[in-house]
C-alpha cells in the first residue's frame, strides 16, 4: 500500500489473481493493490505466492501528471499518463522482468475542458433525505438535476434533495415506492437477497466476493471488519467503501481511469452489498 510519506509521480499497481477454492480448475478471481516501490510490490506477490489459491500476479508502473501524495491518490486528484507492465509471476514460480510496451492514456483537451467548465462552474450537492453528512457533488445545474432524478428512481420511497453552494434547496425529487409486479426484472431472474452472517463468512474459508451478490444483506460485524482492517476511503453511518481499490475502470462521468472499491450502504437499518463502485457512488461497475 501507499505509505503516509508517499510523494511521487509514479506508483506500482499489483493485479493479483487467485483460484476461488484453491484448485487450478476453479474460477479465477482477482483484486488490485497499489504500492510506492517495485520492491514492495514484489514482496507482496511473494507473500501470496505461497498460498495454494495463488494463480498469478502482474505489476504495472503507473505514471501520473504530477507529484502526488497518498491523499491525492485517495481523492483521485491526478491523471494517468502511462502504464507499463514490468513484472509477472505465476503459481509455478515462473516470472518475467522484461518491461512491455508503454501504454499512453488518451488525454483530454484541457483548453476545451476549461472553456466548457467556464459556462457553468457552480457546484451542487445531492443529498438523501434530510441527512447532510454525505452528499454527492457535481458541477452544473443540468447535471445535478439529471443525477437527482436518476437517484430518486433508484431509491424509490426516499427524498432526494439538490442544494446549491449557498445551501439553498434547488429541487426535491421523490419517487413513490411501487408494489413489485410479476414481470419485473427481479421476478424474472428469481433474485432474492440473501443474508450473509458473520459465522457463515468465517466458516466458509472463501473470498468475500465469492459469497455475495450485489443486493445481498451483510451482517454488520462483517462490514465493521472491513472498516477496521484498512481505513475506509469513504465512511459514515450509512455508507462504507473499503480502503483498498478492488480494480480500476474508466469512468465515463469524469473521462478518467479511476479506482473502484467494495461498497456497502445501509438500507432500512441493514447493510447491503452494493458491489464494486467508484468513489462515493452506488452503481456496481465490477
Amino acid at each position: 500500500m501507499l505509505t503516509k510519506k508517499f510523494k511521487s509521480n509514479k506508483f506500482y499497481e499489483v493485479a493479483r489473481y487467485f483460484f476461488k477454492y484453491g484448485h487450478d480448475y476453479d474460477e479465477v478471481d482477482g483484486n488490485t493493490t497499489v504500492w510506492d516501490s517495485l520492491e514492495k510490490a514484489k514482496a507482496f506477490i511473494f507473500q501470496y505466492s505461497l498460498n495454494r489459491k495463488f494463480c498469478y500476479a502482474e505489476v504495472e508502473e503507473i505514471m501520473v501528471d504530477r507529484e502526488i501524495t497518498v491523499e491525492d491518490y485517495k481523492e483521485h486528484n491526478y491523471k494517468r499518463i502511462s502504464s507499463q507492465k514490468i513484472y509477472f509471476e505465476d503459481y509455478n514460480g515462473n516470472f518475467e522482468e522484461i518491461p512491455e510496451e508503454i501504454y499512453y492514456y488518451p488525454q483530454v483537451d484541457e483548453m476545451a475542458e476549461e472553456k466548457s467548465k467556464s459556462v457553468n462552474e457552480e457546484v451542487y450537492k445531492i443529498y438523501f433525505g434530510d441527512d447532510r453528512t454525505f452528499g454527492i457533488q457535481t458541477v452544473g445545474l443540468q447535471s445535478a438535476l439529471e443525477l437527482g432524478q436518476a437517484y430518486a428512481k433508484d431509491h424509490a420511497g426516499e427524498k432526494i434533495v439538490v442544494i446549491d453552494e449557498d445551501r439553498n434547496i434547488v429541487k426535491e425529487f421523490f419517487e413513490e415506492m411501487k408494489e413489485p409486479v410479476k414481470n419485473n426484472i427481479r421476478s424474472v431472474t428469481n433474485f432474492k437477497p440473501k443474508y450473509l452472517s458473520k459465522k457463515e463468512y468465517e466458516d466458509a474459508y472463501q473470498s468475500f466476493s465469492s459469497l455475495v451478490r450485489v443486493g445481498d444483506i451483510v451482517d454488520e460485524q462483517i462490514v465493521e471488519e472491513f472498516r477496521d482492517c484498512i481505513p475506509p476511503v469513504a465512511y459514515n453511518a450509512r455508507y462504507l467503501q473499503y480502503g483498498e481499490a478492488y480494480t480500476h475502470k474508466f469512468n465515463p462521468k469524469t473521462q478518467k481511469y479511476e479506482p473502484a472499491f467494495m461498497t456497502f450502504a445501509k438500507e432500512v437499518g441493514l447493510w447491503v452489498y452494493k458491489g464494486i463502485c467508484f468513489y462515493k457512488e452506488y452503481e456496481d461497475v465490477g
